[in-house]
């Protein structure tokens, strides 16, 4: 076996299991999209333990944050939402109010008066 042969089956190979990768990438999320459709919006009060931004590169050339928060629930539950931008900036560890989500996807928060 040549040299080109061997590059071309690595290629191959490479190029393989890449399209498969996406291919389970997509159909993982349009799952998730149709089960978070069919949920009831709920809504619960929950405590802010923590958030983070993480930068999401696009290119070289260009990132774009992507901000997080970490809720506790009465029941004691936690998990972590991606949220917006606005409510990262509003929101503070600590801070408890109603959170409204749909599924997994994270709708609101509003704090407690």
């Amino acid at each position: 076996m040549d040299a080109n042969a061997i590059l071309i089956a690595i290629f191959a190979v490479f190029f393989t299991v890449g399209l498969a990768l996406m291919i389970i990438t997509m159909i993982t999320a349009s799952k998730a999209i149709k089960k978070n459709t069919h949920m009831p919006k709920i809504r619960t009060s929950a405590r802010v333990l923590s958030k983070r931004m993480d930068e999401f590169a696009v290119s070289r050339k260009k990132e774009i944050p992507r901000y997080y928060a970490t809720f506790e629930f009465d029941t004691k539950d936690k998990a972590e939402y991606q949220i917006s931008e606005d409510c990262y900036q509003f929101i503070q560890p600590g801070d408890s109010g109603t959170i409204t989500i749909k599924g997994t996807q994270f709708i609101g928060f509003n704090l407690d008066v």
